[in-house]
């Protein structure tokens, strides 16, 4: 963003929107806020970046079914166990090691390799050393049976 000549602005920045208002208008900002929540839009209510005690992700593309994060893990931190009914996730490993687990299976992961965790699936990831780095591909399916019956057929022919 640039700006030439302003005087008395409010100017706020982040990735995915920008706010510039008169000063005298800064009480206004709610409005503006109002106005994007009865739209739906996403900056009116999730940061694309969230922090978190094992370190954060970033929201890079939301799509209607699907979204990619980049997660970063602080080094010896982990992931919380998890498991989605109605999404499959592909981790592609950026940068780091990590030992992620899959249900029974643990696997150490290396820059460059990617895992498929299926849908309903317990895991979790475990960094191992430097810095893990994951691109998240989220997969989501709302409550439709019918994609969420195929999410699991493609796992079952993905997976041993």
């Amino acid at each position: 963003m640039v700006g030439i000549g302003l005087n008395n602005i409010i100017a706020v920045a982040m990735t995915d929107a920008v706010l510039v208002a008169d000063i005298s208008h800064a009480q206004d900002v709610q409005k503006a806020l109002d106005a994007l929540k009865a739209k739906n839009a996403t900056q009116a209510s999730a940061f694309l970046k969230d922090h978190r005690p094992w370190g954060w992700f970033e929201r890079l593309v939301i799509g209607d079914c699907f979204q990619v994060k980049r997660i970063h893990v602080k080094p010896k931190a982990a992931l919380s166990l998890q498991s989605h009914l109605q999404r499959a996730e592909h981790w592609i490993i950026i940068k780091g090691t990590a030992e992620v687990s899959v249900d029974e299976t643990v696997q150490q992961l290396h820059e460059n390799h990617s895992i498929f965790i299926p849908v309903g699936s317990k895991q979790d990831a475990i960094l191992v050393r430097m810095i893990l780095c994951v691109t998240k591909i989220s997969i989501l399916e709302g409550k439709k049976p019918a994609a969420i019956a195929r999410l699991k057929r493609m796992s079952a022919d993905i997976l041993p």
